[in-house]
């Protein structure tokens, strides 16, 4: 298992951002002392800011400051817009578009909310029972909508267009995001098994049997690329070698963590020695008759 290294450089852009920046009404905002002083406790910080934290000037700020904003004009979008909305006032959603605000434009989406998750690991371990308020990912979408797929970047199940290949990027925003809130990480459930292993480089099942059936089947299936293997899953044609039957995956919560007794945990010999000994119960193949047929029948 991996976990995720935040290269020193974000952290210290993280430091350096203060609630002044990013809690801003625009970015050319300017004021005294005092005015800032007031600003940080107006009434309405929980309802209008972005996670009770985020102006939208100060997202923007932050966006250009680790970087984002520069690798999307070098992949040719120059002039991005943001939405904002905190309409509900637990689940809010952030969206940028290229040029203007058009669902065509669309390039990124994701949808975050706060919350509170049990932890209850199956062998003895001091987080058992404990509860860790956490930044959940309800959903998250990048793509470049002008692109089309290729044989170097084929499509994926989910997918419209091809991805901005920002995945470690934005687990990093993430993970600092979820910092700065003073959480204790970062949750993911992913809808498809392609995204559970993408996002498996720096993201950890809560449940380790989960955790163990994704490393047996990365385990298994090293050879085959990943658009084949989530081609596979999404046809019923990865199958269990023991029953001959489909895999149907089923989402499940996956963590980044950040607090130390949630690390330790995740990171303990007992979580890795229960999910290698669970690994060996399972094992994989690729039904080749039936993913080429469905290969045939979508073509």
């Amino acid at each position: 298992m991996n976990s995720l290294i935040i290269p020193k450089k974000s952290w210290l852009t993280a430091k350096r951002l203060t609630t002044l920046n990013l809690q801003k009404k625009s970015e050319d905002e300017s004021l005294s002392l005092e005015e800032n002083l007031f600003s940080l406790n107006i009434s309405k910080r929980g309802s209008d800011f972005f996670l009770g934290f985020y102006s939208k000037a100060g997202i923007e700020i932050a966006l250009r400051k680790y970087g984002i904003l520069k690798v999307l004009q070098e992949k040719g979008f120059n002039n991005v817009v943001f939405k904002v909305d905190t309409n509900d006032p637990y689940v809010h959603r952030l969206v940028l578009y290229d040029k203007k605000i058009d669902p065509k434009n669309q390039i990124i989406d994701v949808v975050l909310r706060k919350d509170v998750i049990d932890i209850e690991l199956p062998f003895d371990c001091e987080i058992n029972g404990k509860k860790y308020e956490m930044l959940i990912i309800e959903w998250m979408l990048m793509q470049n909508p002008y692109k089309q797929f290729t044989k170097g970047k084929p499509q994926l199940p989910g997918q419209k267009f091809p991805g901005l290949g920002l995945s470690r990027q934005s687990a990093e925003i993430l993970a600092l995001t979820a910092w700065r809130l003073k959480l204790s990480g970062v949750v993911n459930v992913p809808e498809y098994l392609h995204n559970a292993i993408i996002y498996s480089k720096a993201f950890y099942y809560i449940n380790p049997d989960t955790q163990a059936k994704l490393d047996a089947l990365v385990r298994d299936l090293k050879k085959y690329p990943l658009n084949m293997v989530a081609w596979a899953c999404e046809w019923g044609a990865l199958k269990y070698v023991k029953t001959g039957k489909a895999l149907k995956w089923q989402p499940d919560k996956q963590v980044l963590p950040l607090e130390s007794g949630l690390k330790k945990a995740l990171f303990s010999r007992k979580y890795k020695k229960y999910v290698k000994e669970k690994s060996k119960e399972y094992q994989f193949y690729i039904d080749m008759e039936k993913f080429e047929e469905n290969m045939r029948r979508n073509r």
